[in-house]
């Protein structure tokens, strides 16, 4: 979600998030695998458009779904971590800063 809020009006960020979920079966759907199955990198960049992510974003999207995907990352990983060890996991992924982080913390249970 942090993402593909980025640099966005919360208003557009939320219709693009939506069809994102949407895509993906529903929010319950959303994780690493259903993601990069969306074949979001295609040349054509169909999918891609029809959500309104742009190329980056994608890019940003496939490096965290690929960490969480190979154990790199993880939600038990992360609350049994201090806030400056999971700033330091999440911010060593291409495109997501202390932002992402402060949005993750917030957002855990």
């Amino acid at each position: 979600r942090s993402i593909v809020y980025q640099q966005l009006s919360t208003k557009s960020a939320a219709r693009i998030f939506g069809r994102l979920v949407e895509a993906c079966g529903g929010e319950a759907k959303l994780n690493p695998g259903v993601l990069m199955g969306l074949d979001l990198e295609n040349a054509d960049g169909k999918k891609r458009l029809e959500i309104g992510l742009s190329r980056q974003k994608v890019k940003y999207l496939l490096s965290l779904a690929e960490s969480f995907a190979s154990g790199k990352l993880s939600d038990d990983g992360f609350r049994l971590l201090t806030d400056m060890e999971v700033m330091k996991q999440v911010t060593a992924i291409k495109g997501l800063g202390e932002w992402s982080v402060h949005m993750v913390r917030k957002l855990e249970p």
